[in-house]
C-alpha cells in the first residue's frame, strides 16, 4: 500500500500528461479525455462534481483555501506529507483554465490535459479525498483563517504570454 501511495503521489507531481489531439495549443475546445478512461471504474464527471464537498462557501467553485483546508481536515498526517508534492500552485495550474483563481468544473472538464488527467488520479482522488470527506461526512470551515490569495498564484505557461 505504501508503495501505492507513493507511486501514485510521485505521479501527481510530475508535469501533465500530454495528450495528442488535432494540432491545437493546451486549451482544447473541446475536451480530449486520456484514453485510461475507456473503462475506468470512476466516472471523471462524478469526481468533479463530488469535489463540491470541500465547497466551502457553496459557490461551486473551488479557492486555493478550500482545497488546502480540504487536504489539511481529510487527509492523514501521513497522505499530507505525502501530498505536498502536489502543492496548491500546482493544483491550480493544472485545472484553473481560465486563471480567475478559482476552479470551477468547467475549468476542470477544460483542463482535460492537466486536471485529471488519467483514469488513476480520479480514482485516487475519489479514495483519498472524496470517499473518506463522506465517510467523515465533512463540512468544509466557514470561518477561515487562511491567507492564500487566488491572485497569488502565477503558472509558468502564463508567464510566456
Amino acid at each position: 500500500m505504501l508503495v501505492f501511495i507513493l507511486a501514485i503521489s510521485f505521479s501527481l507531481s510530475q508535469s501533465h500528461t500530454h495528450i495528442e489531439n488535432d494540432g491545437l495549443e493546451h486549451h482544447h475546445p473541446h475536451p480530449v479525455l486520456h484514453p485510461s478512461y475507456k473503462n475506468c471504474p470512476v466516472s471523471r464527471a462524478n469526481v468533479t462534481r463530488e469535489l463540491q464537498i470541500i465547497d466551502a462557501n457553496g459557490d461551486k467553485k473551488f479557492s486555493p483555501c478550500e482545497i488546502l483546508e480540504g487536504k489539511e481536515d481529510i487527509l492523514s498526517t501521513f497522505q499530507r506529507f505525502l501530498a505536498w508534492f502536489y502543492s496548491i500552485e500546482k493544483i491550480m495550474c493544472d485545472c484553473d483554465w481560465d486563471r480567475d483563481g478559482y476552479i470551477s468544473e468547467h475549468d476542470m472538464i477544460m483542463n482535460s490535459e492537466t486536471c485529471l488527467v488519467t483514469c488513476e488520479k480520479a480514482i485516487l482522488l475519489d479514495a483519498v479525498i472524496i470517499q473518506p470527506a463522506k465517510n467523515m461526512n465533512y463540512k468544509p470551515r466557514r470561518h477561515s483563517e487562511c491567507t492564500l490569495k487566488p491572485e497569488d498564484y502565477i503558472c509558468k505557461d502564463d508567464e510566456k504570454k
